[in-house]
């Protein structure tokens, strides 16, 4: 993918800002589903605590 953005642009930055970006928000989306099944998974004891 990269190296077709470069072909395009001429330049790497644009290629790593998509793959940063696609990396945030990944990370972003993984941390709120394990977060909401932890929650559901003890029945919100860990917020109670």
């Amino acid at each position: 993918m990269a190296e077709h953005i470069f072909d395009i642009h001429h330049n790497y930055d644009r290629a790593w800002g998509i793959v940063a970006s696609g990396g945030i928000s990944g990370t972003i989306t993984i941390y709120s589903i394990s977060t909401t099944r932890f929650r559901h998974l003890t029945g919100g004891a860990a917020e109670r605590a």
